[in-house]
């Protein structure tokens, strides 16, 4: 992405599988459930199967290479809804 590029900002809120612990549970433990969650970041990739979302994106040249950090990738199955927003950098 150059810096001209506008930066693409997404929210989805989506419901998934989650991680109990490794505590012995029994098969009526309220914690079987799917988890219902809302995540945002800068969109770094997006296609049929999943959509992948950065924390962090810079802009600066030192990393020009590898600007994204801290990415998550989440399957589209799991999406109920895709908030989108287009951005342009500042120039500092």
């Amino acid at each position: 992405m150059k810096k001209t590029e506008s930066i693409k900002i997404v929210c989805i809120e989506w419901e998934d599988s989650v991680l109990i612990g490794k505590e012995q549970i029994n098969k009526d433990s309220p914690e079987i459930e799917l988890a219902k969650g809302f995540s945002c970041g800068v969109l770094v990739k997006e296609d049929k199967e999943k959509i992948c979302l950065a924390t962090d994106y810079f802009t600066t040249n030192s990393f020009s290479d590898n600007p994204y950090r801290t990415a998550q990738v989440y399957p589209k199955s799991g999406i109920k809804k895709i908030h989108r927003l287009e951005l342009k950098p500042i120039k500092i």
